[in-house]
């Protein structure tokens, strides 16, 4: 495996969403294009031997000198989920990418994959989170420190 920094057009990052997720866990062309103009993005990927993009993480930040990360997406195709790309690409890029402070994220409030995730990586539950997403879907807020 391959993880390394890149630079993702929307489109793409789109398409990759597109073909992996479910409507309600994907984000449209639009969402990717406000986030990159609305903060300092980082993307890192994880391909496999064959140079096939098996994983994406965004981190996301406005206070880059305050030490303030949001770990704001991460994306594994289907047929790589439970092979470790979700865990080594967000080590790597906590590694080149924080020195120190804070790292948050969100998950729904019910997707199972993604609170073991959060735990598996030392985030903590800071907070619920009632109609997060704008449709009455609830979230559950995390922290990790570096």
């Amino acid at each position: 495996m391959q993880i390394q920094k890149e630079v993702f057009d929307p489109k793409m990052l789109a398409d990759f969403d597109l073909q992996n997720f479910e409507e309600n866990h994907r984000m449209d062309y639009e969402e990717w294009q406000s986030m990159f103009k609305t903060g300092e993005v980082v993307v890192y990927s994880a391909r496999t031997e064959q140079l096939e993009l098996a994983a994406l993480m965004v981190l996301k930040t406005t206070l880059i000198d305050c030490g303030m990360w949001y770990f704001y997406s991460i994306a594994v195709a289907e047929q790589y989920r439970g092979m470790s790309f979700g865990t080594r690409l967000f080590n790597k890029a906590i590694e080149s990418e924080i020195a120190t402070g804070i790292i948050t994220s969100h998950c729904h409030i019910e997707n199972v994959a993604s609170i073991a995730f959060h735990k598996s990586l030392g985030f903590r539950a800071i907070e619920y989170v009632p109609d997060f997403y704008g449709d009455y879907e609830d979230a559950i807020m995390w922290s990790r420190p570096r």
